[in-house]
């Protein structure tokens, strides 16, 4: 089973729990909205009743987070040993079994690691849409219970535009409108300037935690194989900011003047898709690929030597 295929089967549980919650906040605050004054207890229940949800819904993410992102790592060390012992030309030997490596403190922390980060950049936008909701929830409470406010904007609106509809506007400002729209569209967490439903930022984050995860993993056996070098993969992308990286072959240390210093690593954009594996002058040499990898990677040929599917970015559609 490939990364994606084995990702998406595991985010499956976790955005259906997601959806139930978000559907369960657009009823909640759509029905706080109806016409008709309601009391101030009432209005406090509902800002409780939202902060639960939230809570609910960082909980939902942090254990699944925690089971999830750390078990991608170990499987993509596994999958990394298995793949370079199956490559007869090579005759780097590991300096620890995969055992050792699995079992060391060096992986258990960066497991940690990871499902820290990924907790807190998801719980980081939640809370951040979580105050975006709030905040909404008292413009709406000020707009039903101030019935002089609203009989002055209808006037305002008769006087100036001469129908009700310029007293909508008026009543409802830019901000809640805006409001309302997320709040339609279930976008109830904020990621700097943009929001999003929390399953699909959740998917988003879980994306780029498991390919972080499979490059450290990558990086983590190549040094274990004693190679400098490692590959990006390739799927013929359109995406602009991938094109530069695919197939290309780079040096971890900086020191092998035959290929780039390796400044950046898989994942290079949210939904990103490329991987990264270790590979070896030895293989290379073996197969009489190691000069056209070189002229390919720093920039000199279009079309490295495999794969043979491979189409130069020139003749690609670049989105």
């Amino acid at each position: 089973m490939s990364l994606e295929s084995e990702m998406n089967n595991k985010l499956k549980p976790l955005l259906t729990k997601l959806n139930t919650k978000e559907a369960r906040l657009k009823k909640m605050i759509f029905s706080a909205i109806k016409t008709g004054s309601k009391s101030m207890v009432y209005w406090n229940k509902l800002r409780s009743e939202i902060n639960f949800l939230y809570a609910e819904m960082n909980t939902i993410f942090a254990l699944w987070s925690k089971a999830e992102i750390p078990s991608i790592y170990r499987k993509g060390l596994r999958a990394i040993n298995s793949s370079i012992q199956a490559r007869k030309s090579i005759i780097n030997i590991p300096t620890r079994t995969l055992s050792e490596i699995l079992k060391s403190k060096g992986s258990q922390t960066m497991s940690m690691m990871l499902y820290m980060e990924a907790n807190e950049t998801f719980l980081a936008s939640l809370n951040a849409g979580r105050a975006n909701v709030i905040r909404f929830t008292r413009v709406t409470q000020q707009a039903i219970l101030s019935e002089s406010e609203i009989n002055l904007a209808i006037m305002q609106g008769l006087i100036e535009g001469g129908n009700l509809a310029h007293s909508a506007r008026i009543l409802t400002g830019q901000f809640w409108q805006k409001a309302f729209n997320n709040i339609d569209k279930e976008q109830f967490i904020q990621a700097g300037r943009y929001k999003y439903k929390p399953s699909y930022y959740a998917r988003m984050v879980a994306r780029v935690k498991f390919h972080e995860a499979q490059s450290i993993a990558a990086l983590s056996q190549a040094k274990n194989y004693g190679t400098d070098l490692v590959q990006v993969s390739s799927h013929n992308t359109t995406t602009a900011i991938c094109i530069p990286y695919e197939a290309k072959v780079y040096s971890v240390s900086g020191k092998d003047k035959r290929f780039p210093p390796l400044f950046d690593t898989p994942p290079y954009h949210p939904n990103c898709l490329h991987l990264l594996m270790p590979t070896f002058v030895a293989g290379m040499e073996a197969q009489g690929t190691l000069e056209q990898f070189s002229e390919f990677s720093r920039g000199k040929i279009e079309k490295p030597p495999v794969p043979k599917s491979f189409i130069p970015a020139s003749d690609r559609e670049i989105v």
